[in-house]
Order: C-alpha cells, then structure tokens, then sequence
C-alpha cells in the first residue's frame, strides 16, 4: 500500500492530497455550503480538491477556494440497473484518485459515500452524514436496504455525524463502535457584521432553504397566514428554489395573502425572493429565522442566522440537532406539541398542515414574541454568543486531530505542503 504521506528532504513529511466528493456541487444547499466551507478550512494546511458529479463545465455555487473536479454522472437508468450508473461514476472517481493521489477522501451524502466505498484504493475515507435516516421519508429506500447501507458505513475509517444527536442516531442504527464514528459539528464564516435591528416597522420573518418535502414549507405558510391574521406589521421572506415551489405560491394565494417577488415588494404578505447566491444580506434584515423542517442534521442557515444576531423559531425535529443548537441535546422531543422560550430562540413541535393544534402553537407564540422587543433584543446577544461555538476555529480543532490520526502524522501543521487556493 502507497504510504499516505510523502518523504521531503531532511526528514519533513508531506501527506497527499484530500479529496472532498459530493453527489452535485450545483446547488445552493447547506451541504453544498458545507463542503465549500470545509474545502476552504482544510486548505490552509494540506492541498485540498473536491469532486462531483455533475457535468463537465459544472460550476458550484459556492467558491470551495480549491480545484473543483466535475466527473460526470452515469447513464440515468431505472433502480434494477442503477447497479451500471454506479460502475460509471465509480471509474471515474477512481481514475481521478490515482491522478491526484489522493491519500484521504472525505464523502458527503449516501451516493457519495457509496461510490466512495465501490472506488476502494489505498486512501482513508471519511463519510460526513448529515441528516438524520431513521423516520426520514426522504432516507425511506435507506432504511429498507439498511443491510447493504450498515456494510457501505463499517467499510470507511470513519463516520462523521454534523452534530452529537445525529451520531448517537446512526451509531445504533449501523450498529457502529465507538472508535468508528465522531461528531464534528458544522461551522461558518461570516463576514457580515450584524444589523442594528430596530423595534419599529415591518417585523420579518425569512427561510431559506429548498422547497422539497422534509423542509415543510406548505406548515409555514399555514402559519403564517395565521399569523398575519393578528399582525399587520409581519412579512415573511421565502428565499429558495425548488420543485414544489409553484404549489407554496399557489398554497399562499389561497390563503388570500399578497405575492411578491422583490425585496422592494413592501405590500406583500410573503416574498418569494428566489435562489440567491448570498442569502446572507437579505438574512441580516430577518426579526426572526424561521425552520419548520420535518427533518435536518445541523442546519447552516441556523448557523449563519446566530452569527448575525438573528433570534431562531424552529421546530423540534429528529434527530435532535436542532434542540441541540438552540437548548441543548437534552431537551430533544420528537413528540413535542409545546414551545420551549430558550435564550436564543423558541424551540417549537414540527407543525402539521393537518393538525390544527401544531399551527397554533406557533401562531401564539410568534406573536407574543414579536410584541416582547425586550426579548427580541436579548435573543439577539444570546444568538451571538451562541454563534462562538460554530467558528471555522473550533471546526479545525476537532478535524485536524482525526486527519493526522487516519494520516499518521502527529504534527499540527505538515512542513513543505503547498495549499491549494
């Protein structure tokens, strides 16, 4: 097996390159965002690419800092025969290891992680997860092949869970030991100092996110119609694209509310301001962030929203690390139907379109935070506090001591490497 690191003179070591690889790149997703951020961080000490499979000429979203590699995906072909798209893209990233190099591939997502396993090849290989699987409609296929996916996780070095709750869910789940699997929580860099928020004027409530099933977008605009029932001065900004976007607008014109589409649209109910490439200005304008998501892992944009100074609404979803953000591991229920008022935010049940009971909740509770600005403020200097655990600086803490461990190198730093930028 080729050594992971490579001999410089006077007896200096040099580890080969890391590999970050992610199903698409393309997105404006908090897993694309993650990667870039990651892929950045890790380049100030060793030469860093990441690859997707997307098209040749694919461009990211998000700048990672580092070469970006898009191989190109397999022929799209029915479930029995995905087997073959799999040996396409399992070539093609093998061919790109041997390449470059690569002494340590760090996979992000199912796909990823599988095809990462199938490529083999003499480099370590971390799988980030990030999201919960048990209970997930959108991991259901997951959980029926549970066998197949338990033996994908014991074949890597080690599973890396984006926060605590979500590691205690999948160490049972794929039956992992306690050397095999980590949690390093997400992390941002936000450049972006936060806003003087006023206690007059437009109250605004604003996601981001993708319109798709889990984020629970159609239980948001329930409550808020509700909530714009009692508050005249609220407005809720939707920034996102996604395929059940068209059904929120049309759900949110049914409820009698206005449309917009432009910041500037200061009549409307609800803006539907669209994909942006930079949310985080149109974030610092936020009274509140709002999460209504039936499931999620670490979600950046709560990150970005702390480091901004933004008080939190979200609900409590599986696998806890949304609790575990605004309160604290402990006070995770799936099961929850009251709020819990945390210093930073309000901890909320998943709200149900069909549960009129869910959307009370919130709608009680949204207003009499948003008419409580003693609170809002203090909200805002806890949300800040809070945001110093999530730094690229307590990030690099945990990820450098797994690299060297899997690398064999016990320095913090590697002599004679050349980033890449």
């Amino acid at each position: 097996m080729v050594s992971e690191t490579e001999r410089l003179p006077h007896g200096q070591t040099r580890h080969r390159p890391i590999l970050l690889t992610i199903p698409s790149f393309t997105g404006a997703g908090g897993t694309e965002r993650m990667v870039a951020n990651l892929a950045r961080l890790l380049s100030a000490d060793h030469e860093v690419h990441v690859a997707s499979f997307d098209q040749p000429g694919a461009r990211p979203n998000f700048d990672p800092g580092v070469p970006f590699h898009a191989l190109g995906s397999g022929p799209r072909l029915p479930f029995l025969l995905r087997p073959i798209t799999y040996a396409t893209e399992v070539r093609r990233l093998r061919s790109l290891k041997r390449h470059l190099g690569v002494g340590l591939t760090i996979s992000n997502l199912w796909r990823s992680d599988l095809i990462s396993v199938l490529a083999g090849g003499s480099d370590r290989k971390i799988a980030i997860c990030h999201i919960n699987v048990a209970g997930n409609k959108t991991n259901a296929l997951m959980m029926s092949l549970l066998p197949l996916v338990r033996a994908v996780y014991h074949r890597v070095d080690k599973v890396v869970a984006v926060n605590e709750a979500l590691l205690h869910e999948l160490k049972a789940l794929y039956q992992l030991k306690d050397d095999a699997a980590t949690s390093i929580d997400n992390f941002v860099d936000v450049a972006l100092s936060p806003a003087e928020w006023s206690a007059k004027g437009c109250r605004k409530l604003v996601w981001c996110g993708r319109f798709v099933p889990e984020k629970n977008v159609a239980a948001l605009i329930d409550i808020f119609a509700g909530l714009r029932r009692r508050r005249s001065d609220a407005q809720l900004v939707l920034i996102g694209a996604g395929p059940q976007l068209e059904a929120t607008k049309s759900r949110a014109s049914e409820l009698g509310l206005r449309v917009g589409t432009a910041a500037a649209d200061a009549d409307a109910d609800i803006v539907f301001r669209g994909s942006l490439l930079d949310p985080l200005p149109e974030l610092r304008l936020a009274s509140l962030m709002m999460l209504t998501s039936l499931a999620e892992g670490l979600p950046m944009v709560l990150l970005e929203a702390a480091s901004l100074g933004i008080p939190i609404a979200a609900s409590d979803c599986p696998a806890g690390g949304v609790a575990s953000m605004i309160l604290g591991a402990a006070h995770h229920d799936p099961k929850r139907r009251e709020c819990i008022r945390s210093p930073l935010g309000l901890l909320l049940p998943v709200p149900d379109p069909a549960c009129p009971e869910s959307i009370g909740v919130w709608v009680n509770e949204l207003d009499a935070l948003l008419s409580d600005t003693v609170t809002l403020r203090a909200m805002r200097a806890s949300a800040l506090r809070r945001s110093r655990d999530y730094t690229p600086e307590s990030a690099r803490s945990k990820w450098q001591p797994l690299i060297e461990g899997l690398l064999g190198h016990s320095g913090a730093s590697m002599p004679g490497a050349t980033p890449a930028h």
